[in-house]
């Protein structure tokens, strides 16, 4: 899971190294400091993937959905990291942008900034009022939304193991398919 999810973040931001034509990841990444929100590992996890499948909702299709379920640290606290990839490719990139871009906009939860580099690109940033942070990006038929949830304040390490403990304890559970 977490070798998906460092595959996928890393594509996700080679994607956007190469799409604003920026080496500098540093001037691209807002460094992740704790800030007022306060939820429960739990209550973290379901608010960072029910907005990630409402923005999925908002486009439509099918998508591979490659969710942290263990906490990252960020300064005096934890988040949670997620990516999503739609399964069909879009032939007309329009169309899903402008869907989430007005979905988004629709919500006063979300403060929305869209780019676009080349005609064959888009991009959709949005930070919602908790801190949560998506990006929506479209190329070559190929649709991505990231998001890192909130740093919320607490003890990394605790919650991390926790994370591990329960996510070991439900695949020794889980019963594989034939």
């Amino acid at each position: 899971m977490r070798t998906r999810l460092v595959r996928a973040a890393g594509v996700c931001l080679a994607l956007l190294a190469v799409t604003t034509g920026c080496s500098d990841l540093d001037q691209l990444i807002e460094p992740k400091t704790t800030g007022a929100t306060v939820m429960t590992p739990d209550e973290a996890k379901h608010d960072l993937w029910g907005r990630l499948d409402l923005a999925q909702a908002a486009i439509g299709g099918t998508w591979a959905e490659e969710d942290s379920e263990v906490a990252e640290q960020c300064d005096g606290g934890f988040y949670y990291y997620a990516v999503r990839r739609r399964n069909e490719l879009a032939t007309d990139l329009d169309i899903p942008t402008n869907a989430l871009k007005a979905f988004w906009e629709a919500d006063d939860d979300y403060t929305v900034r869209a780019n676009s580099f080349r005609p064959t690109q888009r991009q959709l940033i949005t930070r919602s009022t908790n801190g949560t942070a998506l990006a929506y990006y479209a190329e070559e038929g190929k649709l991505y939304i990231t998001a890192e949830g909130p740093c919320i304040p607490g003890d990394f390490a605790a919650v991390s193991d926790e994370d591990v403990r329960q996510l070991r304890q439900r695949r020794a559970t889980e019963t594989p398919a034939p």
